[in-house]
C-alpha cells in the first residue's frame, strides 16, 4: 500500500532523478499512484557554488505531498555536484577556445550553417 498523509492523501513517490548539462536542470521523475510525472528544476550555476545548499534549494521545489523519505540527499548532492564540475569544464573549454582562436577569424553567417557569436551556453 502508498505512503499516505494524515488527511488519507496518496503520497508520491520519487522514481528516479536525472541532470541536463546545456541548459542546467535537475530532474525529478515521480508518481501520483495513477501516472508517471516529471519535474523539470532550472539552475542557475553561481561562480562559487554550494552543491549541499543547492541540493536543499531542490529538495524544496519537489511538490509538496512528494514522498521526502524516499528522496535520497546524499544522491541529488552526487548529481549536483557532477552538473557543477561539467559547468566548470564547460566554461574553462570555452575561455581556451576563445583565447586560441585568432581575432581576425570570420564569424559564419546563419546562412553558412553559424550563428552571430557562436553558440550559446548557460553554465
Amino acid at each position: 500500500m502508498a505512503d499516505v498523509t494524515e488527511e488519507g492523501v496518496a503520497l508520491m513517490q520519487p522514481k528516479r532523478y536525472a541532470i541536463k548539462f546545456n541548459p542546467p536542470r535537475f530532474i525529478l521523475e515521480y508518481t501520483d499512484g495513477t501516472k508517471i510525472r516529471i519535474r523539470s528544476v532550472s539552475l542557475r550555476i553561481p561562480k562559487e557554488p554550494d552543491a549541499e545548499a543547492m541540493a536543499k534549494g531542490i529538495v524544496k521545489t519537489f511538490p509538496r505531498l512528494l514522498n521526502k523519505a524516499g528522496v535520497r540527499h546524499d544522491q541529488v548532492v552526487r548529481l549536483v555536484r557532477r552538473l557543477i564540475d561539467k559547468c566548470e569544464v564547460m566554461g574553462r573549454s570555452r575561455r581556451t577556445s576563445e583565447t586560441l582562436q585568432p581575432s581576425h577569424s570570420p564569424i559564419p553567417t546563419e546562412a553558412e550553417g553559424g550563428t552571430e557569436g557562436g553558440p550559446r551556453r548557460r553554465c
